[in-house]
């Protein structure tokens, strides 16, 4: 699939979904797709996995020190998944459980690389599923009222002023 046809089917996910925000990764030919799906007036994060990771946005894994923004996420998806639930997916399972890490010179977490993950573990295919998901931990997100479906809301301003009263309305 090309970048501009996969903008087009996360711009129809987002109108359909309503979400909160949008994470795409950023890396390689997913510039392409930020690029595009902000011409299309989507506000979505660019993440680079290989990036500097943000100490202050995890939650649930107090003092763990990572290398990048990869293990960070994966990080935060670790520790969501004490009180979180995912699908009972074989796949996302077998993806999970063959991650391993190590500590580089800092003392900072390191994942093993996904080329070595599907040689050592004999994954079928990169873990891109997996990657997916723990996407949805690289910034933390506030809802918005519409999340998740089409929903009659409040009106945002309060007030008992109406300028179109009767008593209003006398010339």
């Amino acid at each position: 699939m090309d970048t501009v046809t996969l903008a087009s089917k996360v711009f129809e996910t987002s109108q359909s979904l309503h979400a909160d925000g949008i994470f795409i990764d950023g890396g390689g030919v997913g510039g392409g797709v930020v690029d595009t799906c902000r011409h299309q007036h989507l506000y979505v994060w660019d993440v680079q996995f290989g990036s500097k990771p943000d100490y202050n946005t995890v939650t649930g894994n107090d003092g763990e020190k990572y290398a990048n923004k990869r293990a960070e996420m994966y990080g935060a998806a670790r520790a969501w998944l004490k009180t979180g639930a995912l699908p009972n997916d074989p796949e996302i399972r077998k993806q999970f459980l063959a991650i391993t890490y190590t500590y580089d010179r800092k003392d900072q977490i390191l994942l093993e690389r996904k080329e070595d993950i599907i040689k050592r573990a004999g994954l079928d295919s990169s873990p891109d599923d997996l990657d997916a998901f723990v996407l949805t931990f690289a910034q933390p997100l506030a809802p918005h009222q519409n999340a998740g479906g089409d929903y009659p809301h409040k009106s945002l301003v309060e007030s008992e002023y109406d300028p179109f009263a009767p008593e209003r309305m006398v010339a």
